[in-house]
C-alpha cells in the first residue's frame, strides 16, 4: 500500500476530527496548509468556515468560537512564523481551559535545520500551554490512516477532557501539496468509515465524608469567594444561603446573579466595616484576582478553604490553609448553618453600598466609567452575552453589576491580556443564539484592529462594541505609576495615547458608529446595533483624572455611609 499523499493526510485528519465533535475551523491563507484547508472547505458547512488572514487574529476568533460554544475549535496555519502568532491565544486558552485544536503545516522533517525556506522548528512550539502535542512526521508507513486518526482521537479527548484546553498536532506535508490524481473512491470509502472509538474523559468523583465541612467550618462567619474559572458551582448559591455565608463573586465566573453580593469590592474596601464583619474562614473558588480588597479580605481570614473538584492547584494569594477536591454543595451538604446575622449585616451593607454607588454614578453630567459597565450589562436582554475586555473594563463591571440571571459574561480572564479581545468578541457573537455585546477600553480595540477586518466572504455576526475611550491606558492611573511618576513619563510609557479615531476606523472597515454623550442614550443605541446587521462601534468619551477621582469619592462616600 502506498503512503498517503498530503491531500490524503488533510482528508483523514479532517475527517477524524469531525468524528471527534469539531465542526468548526478557522484557517489563516498559506500554501503548506492547502491539503488541510481544503479538506476544511470540502466537509464543513460555509458558515462554519472562517478565514482571516492575520494568525494572531485568527487564534482568537477560534478561542473565542469556542468559548461561546463550548465546544472545540480546530484553527489552522501555514509553517514558519505564523504558527509563533498562535501563541498568545493557545496561551490563554490554556489558562481558562477552552477546547483549541491547533493544526500547524510544517515542512517535511528533512527541511528542518537546513535553512530551508519558511523552516522553523515548530515540535514542541507551545511548550507547557498545550494538553497534548505530536509531531505528525512519522507519516509514511502502511497504517497511516489509522496512525492518524489515533492522534486526532487522543488529541480531542486532552481538548475535551476534565479541563479542557488547547492541543497540538505538527504536521509535515510533502509536496505536491495539490494532488490531482486523488483517488475518490478511497475518499468514499473513508467517508464511510466509523473510525475508531472515541474515548469519553470525565471528571472523576469526589467522595466527601459527611460532616467534613463542620470540623473546619464549625459555624464561624464565613465569606464565600468566586473568580474566574470556578468549577463545580452547581447549587452553591442556594447552599450558600443555607448556611448563612456571603458570596462574592466576580462577574466571568457565572455566579454574579441570585442572591451574590453587588458590592462585593467597595466593602472589602472599607476597613472600618472589615474590622467588625471580618469573616474568620473564607471558601474560594476559581481565581479571584479583580479586586485587590477582596484579596485582602482573603488574606485577613484565619482560614481559607479552596475547593478543587480537578487537582488544578490554584492559589493565586497563597492563603489556602485547607484543599478540598469537591463541589461547594457537596462539601457543605450536612454542614451546620451560621449565625444569620453575619449574612444580614453584609446584605444590608452591600444595600448602603449600591445605593451610594448608583447616586454617585447617576449625578454625573456625562456617562461615567463604572457607570457604563453597570448600565451595560443591564441592557442586555436575557439569553444574551456579554463579552468585556481585561484591564479596567473588567474592573469597572466588577465593581458596578448589579447581579443578574440570563446573561453570560465572558472575557479573556485566563492570562488576562487584552491582545485578541476584538477577534475573541467576533467568535463568541457567532456562536451565540441570543444577542451579545462587547465591552472594552480603546487600548483593547487598538490593539487588536485586525480583528475588525473581516472579508466579504465572511459571516458577520450583529455585534456592538462598546468603547469606553479614555485615551490610553486609565488602569495605570489607579496604581502607584499614576503619582509616583512625572506626568509626562506616566503619559508616553503608561497611558500611551494613540491618536487613533475610532469613527475613522469604522468608516475605514465599513462598520457601523455611534458616539453616546448622554448616560440615557445608551440603551436604545445598544437596541439599534444589535437590529442592524453587523459590527458597530459605540464610542463614550471619558477622563481618566475625572474618573479616578470618582472612584475615591465612591469609596469615600461607602465608607461614611456604613459608619
Amino acid at each position: 500500500m502506498r503512503p498517503l499523499t498530503s491531500s490524503q493526510v488533510g482528508q483523514v485528519l479532517v475527517h477524524a476530527l469531525r468524528q471527534g465533535g469539531v465542526d468548526q475551523a478557522v484557517v489563516s491563507p498559506g500554501s503548506r496548509s492547502a491539503p488541510i484547508a481544503l479538506a476544511l472547505a470540502a466537509v464543513l458547512d460555509p458558515t462554519d468556515l472562517h478565514v482571516r488572514v492575520d494568525e494572531r487574529t485568527a487564534a482568537f476568533l477560534a478561542l473565542g468560537l469556542a468559548r461561546g460554544s463550548g465546544q472545540p475549535v480546530v484553527v489552522t496555519c501555514s509553517s514558519g512564523t505564523a504558527t509563533a502568532n498562535y501563541l498568545p491565544a493557545v496561551i490563554e486558552a490554556d489558562a481558562a481551559g477552552v477546547p483549541l485544536v491547533v493544526l500547524t503545516a510544517d515542512r517535511p522533517p528533512e527541511m528542518r535545520h537546513t535553512g530551508a525556506n519558511q523552516t522553523i522548528d515548530q515540535v514542541g512550539l507551545y511548550g507547557g500551554a498545550v494538553r497534548f502535542a505530536a509531531d505528525l512526521s512519522g507519516v509514511g508507513g502502511p497504517d497511516d490512516e489509522g496512525y492518524l486518526r489515533g492522534m486526532v482521537a487522543q488529541a480531542v479527548a486532552s481538548a475535551t477532557g476534565p479541563w479542557p484546553g488547547p492541543v497540538h498536532l505538527n504536521v509535515p506535508l510533502r509536496e505536491p501539496l495539490l494532488d490531482d490524481t486523488v483517488d475518490h473512491a478511497w475518499a468514499r470509502a473513508m467517508q464511510d468509515r466509523t473510525g475508531p472509538s472515541w474515548t469519553a474523559v470525565t471528571p472523576a468523583r469526589t467522595t466527601v465524608p459527611e460532616g467534613h465541612a463542620d470540623r473546619h467550618l464549625r459555624g464561624r462567619p464565613t465569606v464565600v469567594v468566586v473568580g474566574e474559572g470556578a468549577v463545580g458551582t452547581e447549587g452553591l448559591l442556594p447552599a450558600a444561603e443555607r448556611l448563612g455565608m456571603p458570596v462574592l463573586a466576580e462577574p466571568t465566573s457565572g455566579l454574579r446573579a441570585d442572591t451574590a453580593l453587588r458590592c462585593g469590592h467597595w466593602l472589602a474596601a472599607t476597613p472600618a466595616f472589615v474590622a467588625t464583619h471580618r469573616p474568620e474562614v473564607v471558601v474560594q473558588l476559581g481565581r479571584p484576582v479583580l479586586s485587590r480588597a477582596v484579596g485582602a479580605l482573603v488574606a485577613s481570614a484565619d482560614d481559607v478553604v479552596t475547593l478543587d473538584p480537578l487537582g488544578r492547584g490554584w492559589d493565586p494569594g497563597h492563603h489556602t490553609t485547607l484543599r478540598v477536591p469537591a463541589a461547594f454543595a457537596d462539601w457543605t451538604a450536612d454542614a451546620t448553618p451560621g449565625d444569620p446575622a453575619f449574612l444580614d449585616a453584609w446584605r444590608r451593607a452591600d444595600d448602603v453600598a449600591a445605593r451610594v454607588l448608583d447616586q454617585t454614578v447617576d449625578a454625573a453630567p456625562h456617562p461615567t466609567e463604572i457607570g457604563v459597565a453597570r448600565d451595560v450589562a443591564a441592557a442586555v436582554p436575557d439569553g444574551g452575552t456579554l463579552v468585556v475586555a481585561s484591564s479596567l473594563a473588567v474592573r469597572n463591571l466588577n465593581e458596578a453589576m448589579r447581579p443578574r440571571t440570563g446573561l453570560r459574561v465572558l472575557g479573556n480572564r485566563g492570562a488576562s491580556g487584552i491582545d485578541g479581545f476584538t477577534s475573541t468578541a467576533v467568535g463568541v457573537a457567532l456562536t451565540s443564539d441570543g444577542p451579545t455585546v462587547a465591552l472594552a477600553g480603546d487600548l483593547s480595540i487598538v490593539h487588536d484592529l485586525t480583528g475588525l477586518v473581516v472579508g466579504p466572504d465572511e459571516p458577520v455576526p450583529s455585534l456592538p462594541i462598546v468603547v469606553v475611550d479614555n485615551g490610553g491606558g486609565g488602569i495605570f492611573d489607579l496604581l502607584p505609576y499614576g503619582t509616583a511618576v512625572g506626568p509626562a513619563t506616566f503619559r508616553r510609557l503608561f497611558a500611551t495615547p494613540h491618536g487613533v479615531p475610532l469613527h475613522g476606523v469604522a468608516i475605514t472597515l465599513g462598520h457601523g458608529f455611534a458616539h453616546v454623550d448622554e448616560r440615557t442614550e445608551l440603551a436604545q443605541v445598544l437596541e439599534n446595533a444589535w437590529g442592524t446587521p453587523g459590527i458597530t462601534l459605540i464610542e463614550v468619551t471619558t477622563s481618566t483624572p475625572t474618573e479616578t477621582a470618582r472612584r475615591r469619592e465612591i469609596a469615600r462616600r461607602v465608607g461614611s455611609a456604613l459608619a
